[in-house]
């Protein structure tokens, strides 16, 4: 992750801030802040949008290169060839922060119901907020519990725990975790315990909402093996006969490069599988 974000930085290719406006997002803005800050890296749209642009540029050159002196494709081959990496690589690039930003705000949505439970159970218990993130330092929780022991090396060096976990809560990317985390500082044991049930069903509709989410991924993703399964083969087929190209060689390029278009999304697609809490 951090050299994906280092190679954001480094090859940063400079495009207008209106080309650059016009093709990030608002959640490519949301990942940018949220890693720039986790990451104390100076990220910007048009710096990841450039560096997209760069990296893509690169690679396709250097695939298309070696595809075309192989195959010998010709001149309407090799530019399909060469927009066909283009667009797949600069998709993969500009829309890897947004895959990861979603992957921890699930993660830390996921967990925020265990935390803010064992957070006020240590806090009713021992009276203390320093013990409470202790608690959560041991809870082996993904991402969060690495954060704790930051927060608790700080608070050893004299800073105060309520500033420190309020800070915390508005640079973490999960809506439930931040609210809990305000309630448990801002109001008394007695008080807290309301507020934290009120955000642990909040909580629980934002998980969800990243299923719901999921679902709806994996269907796309159902589809894309389908038409690569199924439907690029067949079109193949047809433009062959069309275009009169002898069917024999276009097979011979044809199913490697399927086969091995298959195992690569395979591989994205099963990278981070759904684990179950428990």
């Amino acid at each position: 992750m951090k050299l994906m974000l280092k190679v954001f930085r480094v090859f940063n290719l400079s495009i207008p801030r209106s080309i650059a406006d016009r093709l990030s997002s608002d959640e490519l803005r949301a990942a940018i802040q949220y890693f720039s800050s986790r990451y104390n890296l100076d990220l910007t749209s048009q710096g990841v949008i450039g560096a997209s642009i760069f990296l893509s540029l690169v690679f396709t050159m250097f695939s298309s290169f070696i595809v075309i002196k192989i195959f010998s494709l010709s001149l309407f081959s090799s530019v399909f060839i060469f927009l066909l990496l283009f667009l797949s690589l600069y998709f993969y690039f500009s829309t890897y922060l947004n895959r990861r930003f979603k992957y921890e705000r699930s993660l830390f949505a996921k967990y925020s119901y265990f935390v803010l439970e064992e957070m006020y159970l240590a806090l009713i218990s021992t009276g203390s907020l320093v013990d409470a993130i202790a608690f959560i330092c041991d809870g082996n929780y993904p991402k969060i519990s690495g954060d704790f022991k930051e927060i608790l090396l700080q608070c050893s060096s004299g800073s105060p725990p309520e500033y420190l976990i309020k800070r915390y809560a508005f640079s973490q990317p999960s809506t439930s975790l931040k609210e809990g985390l305000i309630a448990m500082v801002s109001s008394p044991p007695s008080t807290s315990k309301k507020l934290i049930r009120v955000f642990s069903s909040f909580s629980s509709s934002e998980i969800r909402k990243y299923f719901r989410d999921y679902l709806t991924k994996l269907e796309i993703y159902c589809l894309i093996i389908i038409m690569l399964g199924l439907l690029l083969p067949i079109s193949m087929i047809f433009l062959s006969s069309l275009f009169l190209v002898s069917s024999s060689a276009l097979l011979l390029v044809l199913v490697p490069i399927q086969f091995f278009i298959l195992m690569l999304l395979s591989y994205f697609f099963m990278k981070q599988p759904i684990k179950p809490l428990g």
